[in-house]
Formats: C-alpha cells, structure tokens, sequence
C-alpha cells in the first residue's frame, strides 16, 4: 500500500492537493481537497487496460466550469445544494497511517447554518481491492443533514458509452440499471471488465443514470450524454429524510466499496 500527495493546483491563493492511494494489484483512488473529491478510480483489467472508472476531470479549471460536482462530498443538504456548502471549499488534508484525512471546520453562518460543524471523510485502500469511506459531522448546534458523495461510477471507462448492456444487482434481484431507490443497502454493478459493489450502513440507496447530463458536460473533450455513468447515494434514513445532527449525536456513515477487474 502506497499513498502519494502532490499539487494539484493553486486558486486564490490556496494550494489544492492530489492525493493518490495505490495498492498491490495496481487500484488507484485518487482525491483532491477542492470539494473532498474523488477526482480518479482505476484498476487494470485482463488487457491491462486502465481508464477512470469515476467521472472525475483533468483540471481545476474543468471542475469549476462543469455543471455537475462529480466526485464531490455535498451537503449539508446534497438535494438542495447552494454556493456555501462543502463541495465549494478546499478542505484540510492529511496522511494518517494508511489513510487520507479531510477534514473542514465551518464556524457559525459560513455555511447558512447556526454554529459550528467539523466535516471528516477518511479514505482508506486495502489489498483487497477495497475502498472504505468514513463521513463523520459534529456540530455544537442542532442542524439537519442529507449529505451525499455524488460518485458517478463509469465502468465502461469510457464517458461515450451508454450503460444500457451494464446489470445491477439488488439483493437477489438482477436486472439492466435503472433509476431506483431502496432500502437495500448494498448494490452491485457488473460491466463486461469490472464489476464493483457498494455498501453503506443507513437507510438504503438511490441510483441514478444522471438523465440530465447533455452536451453541457464536457468529459475532457468527449461530450456528456445521459445514461453514461451509474450514480449511487447512500441515503441518511429510509425515507431520504434530512438526519438531526446536535453536540450529543455526531453523523456518522461508512461506505465500503469493492472494485474487480472480470
């Protein structure tokens, strides 16, 4: 196991850090602070091949252009998102052992919200091609949540195909992906090379095909289209209702993903 920091870019001042975790079979996840991103998620398939298998961008530039926030952690509320919420901050980043530390401190009104609210998300890559996410949200003021990592797995690699041919598996069900919600709270995608699961402890899931990207998308040259990319939201209760957060009971969400090559 293997975690790497270099610059990713300079905004106002800020320098905006790339993280990049790497394991023994070659999965490499990589983050930037703009936003807590996940900017990158590759794994090498049978012909070596190794595409992004994340809508991610290339520049700085890009994601302050693009109308969509992949990869970014929204909230405090990722239905309702504004200009001063989390994706729109370079958060604090650290090596802590084996894993990435992001962490953003908002003080009263930074974020719309009375008080103060600490933001973590621990990212941690294992050799079984696991990726373990932590989100945890103190805050000394009582506050409602219905945060969201808007992950869009493209497991095509390839933004100009359509995920028609793509299954998913709920449960004991297998069918084409869909647009759905659950209250199961793991879900498996199976493309002809990869194949990755999702879980995450809460009220259930909702997948989305990200119907309303257009040619406005710009994937680094190659024009968005709808049904590209497989969104997947671990919601806060089973009713996708915003979750009461106060300074005796922190949020706290662990998602764990498994990513193989077919």
């Amino acid at each position: 196991m293997s975690i790497e920091s270099k610059l990713f870019a300079r905004l106002q001042g800020e320098t905006i850090t790339q993280y990049t975790l790497k394991n023994s079979h070659h999965l490499a996840l990589r983050l930037i602070t703009f936003g807590a991103r996940v900017q990158q998620l590759r794994l090498p398939d049978q012909t070596g091949a190794d595409p992004n298998l994340i809508a991610g961008f290339v520049t700085l530039q890009d994601y302050l252009q693009q109308p969509e926030p992949f990869g970014a952690l929204m909230g405090p509320d990722c239905l309702h998102p504004t200009r001063t919420d989390w994706q729109n901050w370079n958060w604090e980043a650290q090596i802590i052992e084996n894993t990435v530390v992001m962490q953003l401190h908002l003080t009263d009104g930074l974020n719309d919200l009375p008080g103060t609210q600490t933001i973590t998300v621990t990212h941690q890559l294992d050799d079984d091609n696991v990726w373990t996410i932590h989100l945890q949200v103190q805050s000394d003021t009582p506050i409602e949540l219905r945060p969201n990592y808007n992950l869009a797995f493209m497991l095509t690699g390839d933004p100009a195909r359509t995920i028609d041919h793509q299954q998913m598996t709920l449960g004991d069900m297998t069918k084409p992906v869909a647009a759905t919600q659950t209250t199961q709270t793991h879900v498996q995608l199976s493309d002809d090379r990869w194949t990755l699961r999702y879980q995450a402890n809460g009220g259930g899931l909702a997948i989305s095909t990200y119907d309303h990207i257009d040619e406005s998308t710009n994937f680094n040259g190659i024009l968005g289209h709808p049904k590209a990319t497989v969104g997947i939201r671990a919601l806060a209760t089973d009713d996708d209702q915003p979750i009461l957060v106060n300074a005796a009971h922190a949020f706290e969400q662990t998602t764990r993903i498994k990513l193989q090559a077919n």
